[in-house]
């Protein structure tokens, strides 16, 4: 074991150490980084923008402030968002969450989102990632050796440089389109409401549901995102008609 393994082996202990300390539930935001290195600038600054998406989801879902630690080190970039013990949603809940985003988000198949329950458990919804190399089954693909580390590295580092290069002009309606499905699933997940669908009831809605409602609002972000877009091209606002 070379002296740069050796580090990565310390950090990820460390870590360990990190996650031990914290009280409450707790979101481990992280990039699967294939290969060595773990870090460079490019990794670093996207994967403190993507925290940054996923404390403006978070936060603005639970109605709760998130507490940020961030280090960057052998192992890579790790974000711990912790979250106090009394915030009346439980992990499972939040990881939940964390699967919306990572549906939603452009390099979402490059973001780990690890959640942890109260005791230090973490929690897994089961469901399968798909591999950013060929699009299958990511489990089976590492299992069987599909692709080589150099493939996935270069698979990792196209995907990192296209989303780079669509941020700089489309980095304000990709925001735009996260804070619209973050009201639309903030609406949803409040309860109690009445008579209206939230995460525990459907209310008066037989034909809807919390997870049919979810399903919807990802379908629909991706037209707030090109009418963001389009309202940099427009003159005067008359011409939202057309779109």
């Amino acid at each position: 074991m070379n002296q740069l393994e050796l580090d990565i082996l310390k950090a990820r202990e460390s870590r360990q150490e990190i996650l031990g300390g914290s009280d409450g539930i707790k979101v481990i935001t992280s990039l699967n980084v294939p290969g060595k290195p773990k870090i460079n600038e490019n990794i670093n600054n996207i994967a403190r923008d993507v925290t940054e998406d996923v404390l403006l989801f978070l936060e603005g879902v639970l109605a709760v402030e998130g507490f940020l630690y961030q280090v960057e080190d052998a192992a890579g970039y790790y974000a711990l968002i912790s979250f106090r013990e009394d915030i009346g949603f439980d992990a499972r809940f939040v990881k939940e969450l964390c699967e919306i985003l990572e549906k939603f988000h452009p390099i979402g198949r490059l973001i780990d989102l690890d959640v942890y329950d109260e005791l230090g458990d973490r929690v897994s919804s089961g469901r399968v990632k798909s591999c950013f190399v060929c699009g299958e089954n990511a489990k089976l693909c590492i299992r069987g050796q599909k692709h080589t580390v150099e493939e996935a590295r270069m698979a990792f580092d196209e995907l990192l440089l296209e989303y780079l290069e669509k941020a700089e002009e489309e980095g304000l309606a990709d925001y735009l389109a996260l804070s619209a499905l973050t009201a639309m699933i903030a609406e949803v997940a409040l309860d109690p409401k009445p008579g209206l669908v939230t995460r525990k009831v459907v209310g008066i809605h037989k034909d809807m549901n919390f997870d049919l409602f979810v399903k919807s609002a990802l379908a629909i972000v991706p037209g707030f995102r090109i009418i963001a877009l389009k309202a940099t091209e427009i003159e005067n606002l008359y011409q939202f008609r057309e779109i």
